[in-house]
């Protein structure tokens, strides 16, 4: 029977060392109890609904308005930036010290300035209030006393939370006009008197819909949104005026006039911009159509907003990323040639030729990085005339993240250059093709076409088209 008893006593053992090995694993380590010890208290930001600020300088109180702050009772914008500050400021607010009283001896609030707080600061979060109360600083690095209303700990804790909350209230206000994600706009006008353009985000992709119709260049309708959304109140003129005094301020005709809509289903905004104001005139008129506030802004920040739709247009002639290429077709001239990828490696059509990967994804990014040099014709009812019917050329790019290929049509030379016209299918417009897109036709099984020799190929051609013969085929 003693070979039980040993099992069970090893069992026991085991048990008993796994039991302790796991309860120590969950004590907090020391420097784990000492950093709670000094833990005041830890409010998530998101859990906030309300703000109280009662000190020196700020008589504030913030609600949150779905994903707006508001300043009470007014309602205007409050500047999210400033409050969120706050809010990180006690998620957690941590002491430097921590004093505590016994029941013989209570610590005397008066002695930290706490009898009479010189300020407070109340915040709502799950329906439950928690109150701060702020008393003098100390005499180490102007830090401060400070209790939790209810608590009998006196806390020093650092500067950094009376100086965000106790600013003048006007600084709580947001200063910016418009705040808005490029990313989550889905429609976008202007309307001046030199200019008026409209924008559509369908499938992630802009279109430009006015004054002509043709997609749109991510970047720059995004570098557009990025410059509405950083326009900032100069000064707050009135928050309730009367709309008698449209005519005055110049927005019953605006200089300017910007709607983005934004959601499904939408919601527009629509910035209203004015004349310059009496006592300065590099200043303008601002209103926004969602709320009753008049708004000075610089009138420097809405030139950039003043954009030839021309420049807005997309201009790169393929979307695409070099490792989502599965098969291109080029044609010049009649002669076409192909590649593919198969198991991961570039190989001539046809032949089953392998190429060397480094020249295909080179070849690859000088297309993706092919740009137009112009627009030529927006609604074309000639295509011969631009040798696009039938073209001499095309590039067709078959990629995995699409059904459809994207093709380049490219047609007969521009007058007095080496560029040529060319056509993206989807699109209407004739556009100009710089010159180098003669480097991109030659065949890339050919280990001898080079730049340079593709691009006296394409010479060749156009003296051909002209009805010249090249140097080489005259005869002496």
């Amino acid at each position: 029977m003693r070979w039980k008893t040993t099992v069970l006593l090893l069992v026991l053992t085991v048990g008993v060392g796994a039991y302790v090995s796991l309860y120590e694993l969950k004590q907090p380590t020391p420097e784990e109890r000492e950093r709670r010890s000094r833990q005041v208290i830890s409010i998530a930001p998101a859990s906030v609904s309300r703000l109280e600020l009662a000190l020196p300088q700020a008589a504030v109180t913030v609600v949150r308005d779905g994903t707006t702050w508001r300043m009470s009772p007014a309602q205007v914008r409050a500047d999210p930036e400033r409050i969120e500050r706050i809010l990180r400021d006690v998620n957690p607010l941590m002491a430097e010290r921590v004093l505590s009283g016994t029941p013989e001896a209570p610590l005397d609030p008066s002695a930290f300035g706490l009898s009479s707080p010189v300020g407070r600061i109340s915040l709502h979060a799950d329906g439950a209030p928690t109150s701060l109360l702020l008393g003098e600083t100390t005499a180490v690095h102007g830090n401060r006393y400070l209790q939790v209303e209810g608590r009998p700990e006196v806390f020093v804790v650092p500067p950094a939370l009376f100086e965000d909350a106790n600013q003048p209230t006007e600084i709580f206000r947001d200063p910016r006009l418009i705040r808005l994600d490029p990313w989550a706009v889905d429609q976008l006008a202007l309307a001046a008197p030199e200019v008026t353009l409209s924008l559509t985000r369908t499938d992630n992709r802009w279109i430009l819909t006015q004054p002509l119709e043709d997609r749109a260049d991510r970047a720059e309708v995004n570098a557009l949104l990025r410059t509405l959304a950083d326009i900032r109140i100069r000064r707050f003129v009135e928050d309730q005026p009367q709309i008698e005094g449209l005519a005055s301020w110049g927005l019953e005709h605006p200089a300017l006039e910007v709607t983005v809509a934004r959601g499904t289903p939408a919601v527009a905004t629509t910035l209203v911009f004015g004349g310059s104001l009496p006592d300065d005139p590099a200043l303008v008129y601002a209103k926004r159509s969602d709320e009753p506030p008049l708004y000075a802004v610089a009138a420097a920040d809405l030139e950039p907003l003043r954009r030839d739709p021309h420049g807005l247009r997309e201009r790169a002639c393929f979307e695409l990323f070099a490792d989502l290429a599965s098969r291109v077709e080029v044609t010049r001239e009649g002669v076409a040639w192909a590649i593919e990828r198969v198991e991961g490696r570039w190989q001539e059509a046809g032949s089953g030729e392998e190429l060397a990967a480094e020249r295909v994804e080179a070849w690859l990014n000088a297309v993706a990085a092919l740009r137009l040099s112009g627009f030529e014709e927006d609604a074309p009812s000639d295509l011969v005339r631009y040798g696009l019917a039938p073209p001499s050329g095309a590039i067709t790019v078959r990629t995995t993240d699409r059904e459809e290929p994207q093709r380049l049509l490219i047609g007969s030379t521009v007058d007095g250059s080496g560029s040529r016209y060319g056509r993206i299918e989807g699109r209407a417009a004739v556009v100009r093709l710089p010159e180098s897109i003669g480097a991109l036709l030659a065949p890339l099984a050919d280990e001898t076409a080079g730049p340079e020799r593709a691009l006296q190929d394409g010479q060749v051609g156009q003296e051909r088209q002209q009805g010249q013969r090249p140097p080489e085929e005259v005869m002496p």
